[in-house]
This record gives C-alpha cells, structure tokens and sequence, in this order.
C-alpha cells in the first residue's frame, strides 16, 4: 500500500504493485463505527470495491482528493529511475461505475535530480497546488534542517 486518501465512511487504498498487464489496483473500502468508534468494513453493503486503472504502466505512489476527483501520482513500481505523473480520477466520490478506468493525465512532474522517487503529494494554496515530497532526497534538496520540496500548478 502506497497511497491512502480517506473521506467520510470511505478509503481508497492504491497499491504501488502488482501492476499487471500495465494495470494497477486501487481498492475502495467502505467503514462503519461501531459503539465503541472502532472502525470495521460495513457489511450492510459491499465492503470494498476494486478498480484498474491504467497508469502507463506505473504503479500508483499517493492519492488525494481534489474535491470529489480523486489525485493519483503514479511512479515506477520498482526501484528504477522514472518520472513520475499525476491523474485525475473525476468525481470519485460521487460513485464510480465499472471496474476499469483510464484516469485523466494532468502532469509529468519533471524532477531536476531525476533519481528521486516521488512518495508524497498534498493540495496547497487553496487547494490551487500540489507539493510533491521525494523518498532519499538528493543532497541539493537539504538546506540546514529542511529538505525542499516541489510545487506544481494544478491545470484547471
């Protein structure tokens, strides 16, 4: 499990592998609270729902909602050097119907290191942005006791 994007009684669970056939597996899951606020799948309905997405072939690194869309950065499944990439998934709150999907392409996120893997995206600036955070950062990101991270517009 790579990315986890939660809303309400609802968790996405993307999988940075298997990817199979080009395919990567992100998986819905739908909670319920019992008396005691422990957190279990609700089994008055479906408990989980899978989805295929094709992601080029990447696996999927981290998600987050953009209102009802759900963001989706992709990267190499392996440790290889590859860039990564941003989808969009629209209005997957609002219900997904079907099992496979091709996601909007948003991004390529040109890293100037180019050996870095992205790990970690957030929306920033009303939501206008994202910054994308990198595993093993290289040396040129670490200035003092911070490490730089990069911020992408959002295209509409």
């Amino acid at each position: 499990i790579e990315g986890i994007a939660v809303a309400a009684d609802r968790v996405f669970v993307g999988l940075r592998g298997p990817v199979l056939r080009g395919w990567a597996l992100l998986l819905e899951l739908f909670l319920t609270a019992d008396d005691e606020a422990t957190l279990k799948l609700d089994k008055s309905r479906d408990r989980y729902r899978k989805y295929w997405l094709d992601l080029g072939g990447h696996g999927i690194r981290d998600l987050c909602f953009a209102g009802s869309d759900l963001l989706i950065l992709a990267g190499p499944t392996l440790d290889i050097d590859g860039l990564a990439h941003l989808y969009r998934l629209p209005a997957a709150l609002r219900g997904l119907e079907g099992h496979w999907f091709t996601p909007e392409p948003l991004l390529e996120l040109l890293d100037q290191y180019r050996s870095q893997k992205a790990e970690g995206m957030t929306l920033v600036a009303d939501d206008s942005q994202l910054m994308v955070v990198y595993d093993a950062p290289d040396p040129g990101r670490i200035q003092d006791t911070s490490v730089l991270a990069d911020i992408f517009a959002l295209p509409d």
